[in-house]
């Protein structure tokens, strides 16, 4: 299977927190990166993932909304949904 991307990703070693509602998050390791997307590592497994939810980079002070594009047993693929990445409040 060929994926066409608008950016390249870049390999990354970033701390993420994944944002389900206000009262469950799971830490997750960010291991590529780019405007648009990103590959996430989770110690549990993904199946428990919903499609959509929030990705916080402390190190960026960032907040992305994202979809799930792909999952496999410990890893998932993300689009960001929206554009600016900047810091909101949940």
């Amino acid at each position: 299977m060929i994926i066409e991307r608008s950016f390249l990703r870049r390999r990354s070693i970033l701390a993420g927190r994944i944002r389900i509602n206000k009262n469950s998050t799971f830490d997750c390791l960010i291991r590529d990166l780019s405007p648009t997307g990103a590959r996430l590592e989770l110690a549990g497994g993904t199946e428990l993932l919903p499609l959509q939810f929030d990705l916080e980079i402390p190190k960026q002070n960032a907040l992305h909304k994202c979809e799930l594009r792909w999952r496999s047993e410990k890893a998932v693929g993300v689009s960001f949904t929206n554009s600016t990445g900047a810091r909101t409040e949940l």
